[in-house]
C-alpha cells in the first residue's frame, strides 16, 4: 500500500461513513454513491472515534480495479441473516439457509471455488463451514478472517449483532479483498455452531472452528493468524481479546496499527468466549474483535435496529487497512511466532 493511500485510509476512518440500504445484495453491486435517504435508518450513535460528515465525504478517489470497504453492502448481509432468515440455531434448517446465503454472496462476489465443509454436532446434527481464500502474492502465509453465522436461536436471537454483523463485515472483506493486492493469503470463513448447544454447558460451542482448526496443514500455506470478528455493531469501545495460549504477536500488530491511525482500542484477556480460541489451543497468534458492551446479545431484541452503521464501516475499513498493511517483516514475525500444535 502507498503512503498516500495509507495517510487517505487514515483519515477516512475517522469518518462517521452511514451509509444504508434496503436493496438486495445483487442490487447494491451495480449502485453506486448510495446515501441513508435510500434505505432504512440504523442506530446512528457514534464511538468516541467517530466524527459526523457527509456521504460526500466519504467517497475516496482511487483508480480502478482498487476496492474500499463499502458499508451498505454489509449492512444488508446483516439485514438478509437476522431479518429475513432470522433465527440460525446450529444444525437447523435456519443455519442451513443462513449457509447458502453466504455461499450465494460469495459467488456473486467472484470467488470461482467456494468450499463448504459439514461436520457433525454432539447433539446428532449437522453444521457446516463456508470458506474461500484469496491467493496472496506470498502464499506461503495464509491469515484466517472468521465470523460465526449461528445465533442463539432456541433462545429466541435473531442474532443481528451476534453475529450477522461480523459475517456482514467478513462478506464484505472478502469480496473487497479477492481484488485488491496482499501479500499472505486470506481465508474468509463463515464458522457454523459457535453458539452453545441447546441442554449443553460451555465446553459444547465453537464446533465450526474446532473443525477448521484440527485441518489447519490441509488450508494451504502456514497459518500464521486468524482474527474472529463477532459482535461489531452495538457499543462504545473497541476491544481486541485473547486467551494469551499462543503469542501475542498479531494481537500487538493490530493494536499498534489501530492506534497509529487514530482509532481507541483496548486489550482484554477473555477464557475463550470466540472462535480465536479454537486457533489459539492450537498455537496460532489469535484475536478476536468485538465492540462492548451490548445488552441485547443471546436475547430476542438482538435485532437489526440496534446495529450501527458508523461501527460497522470503522471496523470493516480498519480491518481492510490492516491485511493491506502485512508486509514481509510483519508476516516473517508472525511466522516465527507461530507454533501449530
Amino acid at each position: 500500500m502507498s503512503k498516500t493511500l495509507k495517510i487517505t485510509l487514515a483519515l477516512f476512518l475517522s469518518l462517521s461513513v452511514g451509509f444504508a440500504s434496503g436493496f438486495l445484495y445483487r442490487d447494491i453491486l451495480s449502485r453506486t454513491n448510495l446515501t441513508a435517504e435510500e434505505g432504512y435508518a440504523p442506530n446512528e450513535e457514534p464511538s468516541s472515534a467517530e466524527v459526523s460528515s457527509s456521504s460526500e465525504d466519504n467517497q475516496i478517489p482511487l483508480p480502478p480495479p482498487y476496492q474500499t470497504f463499502q458499508v451498505s453492502l454489509a449492512m444488508e448481509h446483516i439485514r438478509q441473516l437476522s431479518s429475513v432468515i432470522g433465527k440460525r440455531t446450529a444444525g437447523t434448517e435456519g443455519e442451513r439457509r443462513a449457509a447458502g446465503y453466504i455461499k450465494n454472496v460469495l459467488l456473486t462476489a467472484g470467488y470461482s471455488q467456494v468450499m463448504e465443509v459439514p461436520f457433525p454436532l454432539e447433539n446428532g446434527l449437522t453444521s457446516q463451514n463456508i470458506y474461500v481464500k484469496a491467493e496472496g502474492s506470498n502464499p506461503q502465509w495464509t491469515i484466517i478472517i472468521g465470523a460465526h453465522y449461528d445465533s442463539l436461536g432456541w433462545k429466541g436471537s435473531p442474532g443481528a449483532n451476534d453475529n450477522a454483523s461480523g459475517v456482514g463485515v467478513m462478506l464484505e472483506l472478502a469480496r473487497v479483498m479477492r481484488i485488491n493486492p496482499h501479500l499472505p493469503s486470506l481465508i474468509f470463513v463463515a464458522f457454523g455452531s459457535e453458539e452453545i448447544l441447546q441442554g449443553y454447558g460451555k465446553g459444547h460451542d465453537h464446533y465450526g472452528s474446532l473443525f477448521m482448526a484440527s485441518h489447519l496443514r490441509e488450508l494451504g500455506g502456514k497459518v500464521i493468524g486468524m482474527i474472529s470478528i463477532d459482535m461489531v455493531g452495538v457499543g462504545s469501545s473497541l476491544c481486541a481479546n485473547a486467551t494469551l495460549a499462543a503469542s501475542d504477536a498479531l494481537t500487538n500488530l493490530f493494536i499498534s496499527h489501530a492506534r497509529g491511525l487514530g482509532v481507541p482500542i483496548q486489550f482484554r484477556q477473555d477464557p475463550g468466549w470466540s472462535d480465536h480460541e479454537s486457533f489459539e489451543n492450537r498455537g496460532v497468534p489469535s484475536l478476536w474483535l468485538t465492540y462492548r458492551i451490548d445488552p441485547y446479545y443471546h436475547t430476542p431484541n438482538d435485532s437489526i435496529d440496534k446495529i450501527s452503521s458508523n461501527l460497522i464501516a470503522q471496523i470493516g475499513q480498519l480491518l481492510q487497512c490492516f491485511l493491506e498493511s502485512l508486509d514481509q517483516a510483519k508476516c516473517q514475525t508472525l511466522d516465527s511466532a507461530t507454533r501449530i500444535r
